[in-house]
């Protein structure tokens, strides 16, 4: 076929236009407005140089450009993950910059970019949730751009991987047994897996071992500059299990590492003595014990048998023997054996317990056996009878204190129904095989959360564990908390519960949420909002913890960018109110369900990444019935500033007492985390209560919202409201109230007034001590009194 001049030249202009379409396209300059490429300049030339050379830089930026024979870099995608994408560049002796430039590019208020230092080829962005173009250009030694080249379209992360089909990676494992050391028992492992294509060359490994403790997990982050291969130590003789995340899914693979006694040279302690059988036999007045025990695949140097009776009994057995035979063994009841292999390495022991078999007895001593029967029988009855009495009593108490309920209060042998669970078993139950454990992020007295991921969805959760040897009330108390969250359900406002394990080592995994606990949130954000409004800082006395003021401009911007972190934002007025009623609606649905919290604060609320509060830590909650009440029993540590009067004083907590808690949270928020009563000690404030002291209006509280605390106070808990109506209460402060920043003052302190000299020495010769008198004083004049209804 022969092709006219005009036809091939039409070929040749359609092959030289066809790259245009696929390849990098050259601009001078990026699609921004001047307010964005200001920005822009000035977060890429503080980036790189310090001032005075940085705003040079910055004016440079967009007012010069860097003529040079140099092409902008080609940027080349390496691999790819949700939040993260790693590039290639070509190398260069000048700056490379790479800045991300998203789609929707108007709503955005700064930009993501890689200032790449010369000779560097290797980096990494973060990327946002949509599509973006990648833009590069080379910087001079002033920080002016040359032309800017941009990268075809990168479709969002969902859309990518939809298309993307899942594949299984090869892993190969080859022991080092030439680095192999007895002393430390362990040996290394070299762990290789294929790349499918070159766009495939990012991968997340991991590897763990059965007999390692939970969450000891070797981790490796593998570029597209690394190897595709990592080296491990690992155990002998245990079931290990590598973990390949890659563009093309993950890839699971099992592998046994060898025993000790497949490795030349290795030193191993002595097998565990098996399938021990004890046999007794009658002998005269004695008895004939026979011991025997499977004997092993790799004998010991000897074996020590030792049996316990009325006296101990030791024999030493050679390597190859498999019994050991005990005569003139006196004794009644258990007996106790141990078969101890031993080598020059160590020893491995069995333990057997056995019963002598029984003999006739004389009739004297059936009567006496008989006698004692009766005698225990009895005892069983009257011990039934005496705590049934006791408990009768109790609950009448009980009923002292809210009269007209004896025939609804919860009876103590109902308190324990919030054990019973609810759904199967298998529906909450998490093997602790699933966890990665992370960092630690909150502690108490008596237990530790920790941030974990659940497999197989890489789930982010926050994981309850108790501490290191608890008691058994911790247990109970601890496995008292599962079963309630169990039965609470879901809400928006109440940290739910993803699953638990009840085992050896109980845990409780719950919904992760990323900004901590209320009260350290509020803090954040006054720290906040002082250092910006603040541009002093006084280090020379001790303030309060919110007294935040510098001196010089270098520490203000230290501070902003520590609390960047958890408190991005300044609070409103309506953030406040918001909080309040989300905490209402929370404490609504639990009352619902008759559960009582008794540690409603602060600290006990949580806070997500969008700010919403949800109530957590049920250590002291308890599910209730009928009347919604509860008495503790014992002297447990309790949060005394955060109870009502009536807990303080009778110890009884019902949805009324968490009414009252709900409060003093109100007062901590309203002060952006300031500390309730902080002049008053905590065994005065009982007495402070009684006499009507109630804790003043901060500055930020308005009149209407200062009467919902003092109703939330009041000494007659039915005359409390509930939390329904705190809920409408909120509710209308909420539509009623505009946004506006907050009067950062301290509410003022008290002044307690001092009697004079004379007069402390009369109060004190009549008994009267004269800080029992100040209360009363201070009450008529500084403390505002509870409303009685």
């Amino acid at each position: 076929m022969h092709l006219k001049i005009n036809e091939w030249l039409l070929i040749i202009k359609t092959f030289a236009f066809l790259p245009g379409l696929f390849a990098d396209t050259s601009f001078t300059s990026l699609p921004l407005t001047e307010e964005q490429l200001k920005g822009l300049a000035n977060d890429v030339c503080h980036d790189i140089f310090y001032e005075p050379k940085a705003a040079a830089c910055t004016n440079k930026f967009f007012g010069t450009r860097y003529e040079t024979k140099t092409e902008p870099p080609s940027v080349q995608v390496k691999c790819r993950a949700e939040q993260k994408l790693t590039f290639a560049v070509p190398q260069s002796k000048d700056w490379q910059l790479v800045v991300l430039i998203p789609e929707e590019v108007d709503m955005m208020e700064y930009f993501i970019f890689n200032a790449m230092e010369p000779a560097r080829e290797i980096g990494s962005i973060y990327t946002p949730p949509g599509a973006f173009t990648l833009w590069s250009a080379l910087l001079n030694d002033t920080g002016s751009p040359s032309i800017w080249k941009k990268s075809p379209i990168l479709e969002a992360w969902n859309d990518t991987v939809a298309d993307v089909e899942e594949r299984n990676y090869v892993v190969n494992y080859t022991f080092l047994f030439d680095k192999f050391d007895n002393a430390t028992a362990d040996l290394d492992v070299k762990l290789t897996w294929n790349a499918t294509d070159p766009s495939d060359s990012c991968f997340e490994v991991y590897n763990r071992c059965n007999s390692k403790t939970l969450g000891n997990v070797l981790h490796r982050s593998i570029g597209p500059d690394k190897n595709k291969s990592i080296i491990a130590t690992v155990p002998l003789d245990d079931k290990c299990t590598i973990l390949v995340k890659g563009k093309y899914g993950t890839t699971k693979f099992q592998y046994q590492t060898p025993s000790c006694y497949d490795l030349p040279g290795c030193k191993y302690l002595p097998e565990k003595p098996e399938n021990v059988k004890l046999t007794a036999k009658e002998n005269g007045d004695s008895w004939l014990v026979s011991v025997k025990w499977r004997q092993p695949k790799h004998p010991p140097s000897y074996y020590n048998v030792t049996l316990r009776a009325d006296k101990v009994f030791t024999i030493k057995a050679s390597n190859l023997s498999s019994e050991a035979k005990f005569t003139n063994v006196t004794g009644r009841g258990y007996y106790n054996v141990t078969v101890d292999a031993i080598n020059d390495i160590g020893h491995a022991v069995t333990f057997q317990r056995s019963i002598f078999p029984l003999v006739e007895e004389s009739a004297s001593v059936s009567l006496l056996i008989g006698a004692w029967a009766e005698v225990i029988v009895i005892s069983t009855i009257i011990a039934t009878f005496f705590v049934w009495w006791k408990r009768q009593r109790d609950i009448k108490k009980r009923n002292m204190y809210f009269p007209g309920v004896r025939e609804k209060v919860l009876k103590d042998g109902e308190l324990e129904i919030c054990c019973v669970e609810s759904g199967s078993e298998e529906q909450w139950e998490v093997k602790p095989e699933r966890l990665l454990l992370h960092e630690v992020i909150g502690e108490g007295a008596f237990g530790v959360v920790r941030r974990a991921t659940l497999s197989p969805d890489d789930k982010i959760v926050a994981v309850k564990m108790l501490k290191d040897f608890p008691s058994v009330e911790e247990i109970r108390s601890f496995r008292a908390e599962m079963e309630l969250m169990k039965s609470v359900g879901s809400h928006p406002h109440v940290v739910s519960l993803v699953g638990c394990f009840r085992g050896r080592k109980p845990f409780i995994i719950a919904e992760y949420c990323s900004r901590g606990d209320l009260l350290t949130f509020l803090r954040c954000s006054w720290d906040l909002m002082v250092t910006r409004r603040n541009a002093n800082y006084n280090n020379n006395e001790e303030q309060d913890y919110r007294d935040i003021k510098t001196k010089d401009s270098q520490l203000v911007i230290n501070r902003l960018y520590d609390l960047q972190g958890i408190c991005d934002t300044e609070l409103t007025v309506l953030d406040l109110l918001s909080f309040c009623r989300q905490i209402a609606m929370g404490m609504e649905f639990l009352a619902s369900n008759r559960v009582v919290h008794r540690d409603l604060a602060a600290r006990n609320i949580l806070v997500t990444a969008d700010r919403t509060l949800k109530i957590a830590d049920f250590g002291l909650s308890r599910d209730v019935y009928q009347e919604n009440q509860y008495k503790q029993k014992g002297n447990g540590k309790m949060p005394v500033k955060w109870m009502a009067l009536e807990s303080l004083t009778h110890r009884i907590y019902t949805t009324l007492s968490d009414v009252w808690s709900f409060g003093v949270v109100m007062w901590e928020i309203v002060t952006v985390g300031g500390a309730p009563y902080p002049s008053v000690g905590a065994a005065r404030l009982p007495r402070l209560l009684r006499a009507g002291y109630r804790m003043p209006k901060p500055s930020n509280c308005s009149a209407q919202l200062y009467e919902v605390m003092l109703s939330c106070w009041n000494e007659r808990p039915r005359s409390r409201p509930t939390f329904t109506e705190l809920h409408r209460a909120l509710d209308g402060l909420l539509c009623a109230s505009a946004h506006h920043y907050l009067d950062l003052q301290l509410p003022p302190e008290p002044a307690y007034p001092r009697p004079t000299t004379q007069r402390y020495v009369r109060m004190i010769m009549r008994g009267k001590w004269p800080w029992t008198n100040r209360y009363h004083r201070s009450l008529t004049t500084k403390y505002a009194p509870a409303a009685n209804n």
